[in-house]
């Protein structure tokens, strides 16, 4: 089977200029339920850098040049911090948005190591964690390296994460499924 990437649709010349694709099997395959938010940012961000050409040093350093500073203007973390406590956390209705945060990346990060990987705390972590579940590729063309993401097929979360609430997830994907057809 043919693999789509990032680069080689561009090299198609199939896509409008400007236009970065963005997987449909990354939502259907379930990944937007599992991985942590900024770890679906950079997946993104390397798919746009990828087909843009950029190598894979570049690509980190343009992410990192844009979201550190960004994040350090908003007095904001790019990753949750799980050490926080929510008694460090001032104002109700912000307490409360911490606690869900807190619900849903712990159950995350529960996945992710049931599965044999961990929650990614850094730029590098999450493009590494986006290598090992098979969306990122990295590989050399004359000393250098880079980044490309697979388009097509793109990798499902059966394939990769254990768990009772992936089990959950498929099932509750499966029966939509069902309905629709």
């Amino acid at each position: 089977m043919l693999v789509q990437t990032a680069r080689t649709l561009k090299a198609s010349g199939h896509l409008p200029k400007g236009t970065v694709p963005i997987p449909n099997g990354f939502m259907h395959n379930g990944w937007g339920a599992f991985l942590p938010p900024t770890a679906i940012v950079f997946l993104v961000e390397v798919m746009n850098y990828a087909y843009e050409g950029l190598d894979a040093e570049g690509t980190i350093k343009a992410i990192e040049d844009y979201h550190y500073p960004l994040a350090k203007k908003k007095n904001d973390q790019l990753f949750f911090n799980f050490s926080q406590g929510v008694d460090d956390i001032r104002g109700k209705k912000k307490r409360e948005l911490f606690l869900e945060e807190l619900e849903s990346e712990t159950e995350r990060k529960k996945v992710l190591e049931q599965s044999g990987y961990y929650y990614p705390q850094t730029i590098r972590e999450c493009i590494e964690l986006g290598e090992k579940l098979g969306m990122i590729q990295r590989f050399k063309k004359e000393g250098t390296d880079y980044y490309d993401v697979t388009i097509n097929p793109f990798p499902h979360i059966k394939h990769y994460l254990k768990g009772d609430e992936v089990e959950r997830w498929r099932s509750a994907f499966n029966e939509s499924e069902d309905a629709i057809h």
